[in-house]
């Protein structure tokens, strides 16, 4: 199995004081959940899949439950409601990388669901 890769770059430098983080995530061969880790707690996440010749976009809005997202599906234009979307992560203990009770930093999570096997991500986190 081939770990996930994942980077993070937050606008103006490293300082994670920044209000916008960017950074892509290439799926692992087997897609576990993904955590990315901000340092702060989002207001807003974009995810991109940009493999497909069509992309998907999801956003979630601060407001919205969290796991929920509207999808706009690259082929049809169509936006719609779902499930399955990206997870705000307060921090605290976590599963990461099938390591149990992991501290983390907020941020938010990609769920597996969501990626297709090797496929890029890009996304964009607002404070």
């Amino acid at each position: 199995m081939a770990n996930a890769t994942r980077t993070v770059s937050h606008a103006g430098g490293e300082c994670p004081d920044s209000a916008i983080a960017t950074g892509l995530l290439v799926s692992a061969s087997t897609p576990a959940i993904e955590y990315i880790e901000l340092g702060w707690v989002p207001s807003r996440i974009e995810l991109i899949n940009y493999n497909a010749t069509n992309p998907l976009v999801y956003w979630w809005t601060k407001g919205m439950t969290s796991g929920n997202a509207y999808l706009n599906t690259g082929s049809t234009g169509v936006i719609t409601k779902v499930t399955g979307g990206p997870t705000v992560n307060e921090g605290g203990l976590k599963t990461v990388d099938g390591v149990a009770n992991t501290m983390t930093r907020p941020g938010f999570q990609i769920p597996a669901a969501l990626q297709t096997d090797s496929h890029t991500w890009s996304w964009t986190a607002y404070r």
